[in-house]
C-alpha cells in the first residue's frame, strides 16, 4: 500500500473525478512521488487487465479453476456410484448366501431328512439310511423336549 496521505486523490484523479485545477496539482505530486506513481500504474494496469479480452489470470491458474469446476462436476456421479456399487454388493451376497443354503439343504418330496426331522414329524426312519440307536434316542428326546406339556 502507499504510505503517502493523498491515496484517495490519486484514485480519483484515476477515474477522471478530479476538476481540472486539482488534477493539475496531483500531476505535480506524482512528478515527485514514486509511492503514488507506483499506486496510480497499478491502477491502470488492473483497469486495462478489465477491459482487456484476455482474462487476467495466469494458464496455470486458468487450468486449476477448470480442473475444480470438473471435479465438483463429476463428485456427485462419483458418489452416486460408490452408493449403486455398495448396494449391488449387498445383492450379491445376499443371493450368494441364499444359494448356499439352499445347496445345503435337501429338496423336494423325495430329499432325505436328517433323522431329528424325520422324527419330529412322526416318521420312522427307513431301513436303508436306518441310523444309529444313539441318534435315534437323541432325535426322540429332541422331540420329547419340544412337544407341548400336557398334564392328565
Amino acid at each position: 500500500m502507499n504510505d503517502c496521505d493523498r491515496v484517495s486523490e490519486i484514485h480519483l484523479y484515476h477515474d477522471g473525478e478530479l476538476p481540472p485545477a486539482e488534477a493539475r496539482r496531483v500531476e505535480q505530486h506524482l512528478d515527485g512521488c514514486a509511492a503514488c506513481a507506483a499506486e496510480l500504474g497499478r491502477l491502470r494496469a488492473l483497469s486495462q487487465a478489465l477491459a482487456a479480452d484476455k482474462p487476467a489470470l495466469s494458464p496455470e491458474a486458468l487450468a486449476r479453476i477448470r480442473r475444480a469446476a470438473d471435479a465438483a462436476r463429476y463428485a456427485g456421479v462419483s458418489r452416486l456410484l460408490r452408493r449403486l456399487t455398495a448396494a449391488a454388493a449387498v445383492v450379491l451376497l445376499g443371493a450368494g448366501g441364499t444359494l448356499m443354503y439352499r445347496s445345503t439343504r435337501p429338496s423336494g418330496p423325495g430329499a432325505a431328512l436328517v433323522v431329528w426331522e424325520r422324527a419330529a414329524a412322526g416318521q420312522r426312519p427307513v431301513a436303508a439310511s436306518q441310523p444309529a440307536a444313539e441318534q435315534l434316542q437323541l432325535a426322540q428326546w429332541i422331540v420329547n423336549d419340544l412337544s407341548p406339556k400336557v398334564d392328565r
